[in-house]
């Protein structure tokens, strides 16, 4: 047989197929484009999360990688062959039958993989549709990333089981990694959840001269503090440890608060604390100004137990001596309507440490010396609090 003929002979049976498939072509381009859209979304989800948690992803984490393409044309070629099959199945057994087998095959992965685009557009967001839609859908955050299950349940309420033992580790390959709290038995009442203030990305929240930045401070103060708690036993959580803060403002404070009372929801609301930590201003007019000193806020409604750990608080920065020029409520705390102070379920106050607008107190918090007294300063009060 020579090339020619061989030539003719794959053309032919190349032609012939392609006219008995031509019949699923229209649905073999709407499957392909499901589960494109499925791509594209978790895609979209790997952004969110690296931006609202690098520090909590690894830098090879994520499915949309390249290292995952072979499993997305594996998937395809699985689709292609179901509706091929499908299509024969209509073709010479269940004509007759009221029903097509090729359009309830191209439905069925359609559905499938719109269901999955919604999973991966509702996980890991503030926003209000897709907080109802992680009510009745998987929060993809676990299988898509190497994340502690603690941050997981702080965005879904909930715990994945096939992440961790509920240690607070996550699961690698089905292998245990080791952990320091599973060598340990918390005792009760040593939760300490740490709040940031607002990221880089948020306008303000600097001095006139902008050399003093609110957010850096907040977390190189936290830097300080976390490791100093840990290492009295508390177990610590950070909400938002990246310089950057998802936006608008709204999904930022949600997600803190979800994060919060995620953690509240597995260890005991009673068992936590949640303390967020700031600098105060006086105007928004980019000025210097005379106000200095620190406070402490709680909710205007709040549980004795807010109160108590505001108390404790106030009363050792006045001890040593940064009260500052303000007069001090006799309650020595004040009151505010602050979105994670209102909406967190366990006892939480915000401090706010000196001002960004005032020369002297700015020039004290940009000193190594003034982070090391402030993060000395709520260790202390922690301490004091929990030992009561």
């Amino acid at each position: 047989m020579n090339t020619e003929r061989i030539y003719q002979l794959i053309f032919s049976f190349g032609s012939a197929v392609a006219t008995a498939l031509s019949p699923t072509l229209p649905y073999i381009l709407l499957c392909t484009a499901a589960v494109l859209a499925d791509c594209f979304t978790a895609w979209q989800l790997d952004k969110r999360v690296r931006k609202a948690y690098p520090d909590k992803t690894s830098r090879n984490s994520g499915k949309f990688k390249s290292s995952h393409f072979g499993s997305v044309l594996v998937t395809l070629l699985q689709v292609y062959l179901l509706l091929t099959f499908a299509h024969f199945l209509h073709v010479y057994v269940t004509e007759s039958l009221p029903f097509n087998a090729l359009k309830l095959a191209a439905g069925l992965v359609i559905g499938w993989q719109l269901w999955s685009c919604l999973e991966n557009m509702s996980s890991c967001n503030g926003a209000k549709w897709a907080m109802v839609l992680q009510q009745i859908m998987v929060d993809k955050t676990a299988r898509h990333f190497d994340i502690d299950p603690a941050v997981l349940e702080g965005l879904t309420g909930r715990r994945p089981e096939h992440l961790g033992d509920g240690t607070g580790e996550p699961m690698n390959n089905g292998r245990q990694r080791p952990s320091a709290f599973m060598a340990t038995t918390l005792k009760p009442k040593q939760v300490v959840i740490l709040g940031t203030a607002h990221g880089s990305n948020v306008p303000g929240k600097c001095s006139p001269d902008k050399k003093f930045r609110e957010f850096r401070f907040s977390r190189d103060v936290i830097t300080l503090l976390k490791p100093k708690l840990e290492a009295l036993g508390y177990l610590v959580f950070v909400d938002m440890p990246a310089d950057e803060v998802p936006s608008p403002q709204g999904t930022e404070l949600s997600l803190r608060c979800r994060y919060v009372n995620g953690i509240c929801k597995k260890f005991g609301k009673d068992n936590c604390i949640y303390v967020s930590i700031h600098v105060n201003a006086a105007g928004s007019d980019g000025q210097w100004h005379d106000a200095r000193g620190f406070a402490v806020y709680v909710a205007r409604s709040c549980s004795a137990a807010s109160k108590r750990l505001a108390r404790t608080i106030c009363d050792l920065a006045i001890s040593r001596g940064l009260r500052g020029n303000r007069a001090v409520p006799s309650e020595h705390y004040w009151q505010a309507n602050f979105y994670v102070l209102r909406n967190t379920a366990c006892p939480a106050v915000l401090t706010e440490n000196l001002f960004q607008d005032n020369r002297a107190d700015v020039e004290f918090l940009s000193s190594q010396a003034g982070k090391e007294a402030v993060a000395t300063l709520h260790l202390d009060a922690i301490k004091s609090f929990f030992a009561e």
